[in-house]
């Protein structure tokens, strides 16, 4: 078990790992979603602000960035 080094908590392979492979593409999707949040509250406020039709956007443009600040901080969280 020495030369043996895990790279993720449910395989002891050397090479391929599934797990990890996920792991990566779960951390990238989420990311993503953070920054999509971030972009959707910027395009909530500046069309609520350009158009008089859409103002209740501008009064609400607030309410995704709570979710994309978590989403960026799960993301970004390091494995011990």
């Amino acid at each position: 078990m020495r030369g043996i080094k895990k790279c993720c908590f449910t395989c002891k392979q050397k090479k391929e790992c599934v797990g990890f492979k996920k792991q990566l593409q779960n951390e990238e999707a989420i990311f993503f979603l953070g920054i999509l949040c971030l972009i959707a509250s910027a395009a909530m406020y500046f069309m609520g602000k350009s158009n008089s039709n859409l103002t209740e956007l501008m009064d609400f443009w607030w309410i995704p960035l709570p979710l994309g600040a978590i989403f960026l901080l799960v993301s970004n969280k390091k494995k011990a």
